[in-house]
């Protein structure tokens, strides 16, 4: 009788599954670590533009107010 997955695919899973265990580590809603660095999606803090930045970075709702 043929098995249905392949060794070779079996190990594959075995390997992802781990992957995914490793990965979370707390048990918290929305406590979750990024394998990917760089950039964060969180908010940190506002700083003085400088002339290079990406404009798509610009809160242009504080730039009016502040009158910058």
């Amino acid at each position: 009788m043929e098995a249905l997955i392949s060794p070779d695919l079996m190990k594959r899973l075995e390997q992802l599954q781990l992957l995914a265990r490793r990965r979370s580590k707390s048990t918290a809603k929305g406590e979750r670590r990024s394998g990917a660095r760089g950039q964060s999606v969180e908010f940190a803090d506002y700083r003085t533009y400088v002339p290079g930045d990406d404009l798509r970075r610009i809160d242009w709702n504080l730039f009016g107010r502040l009158e910058r």
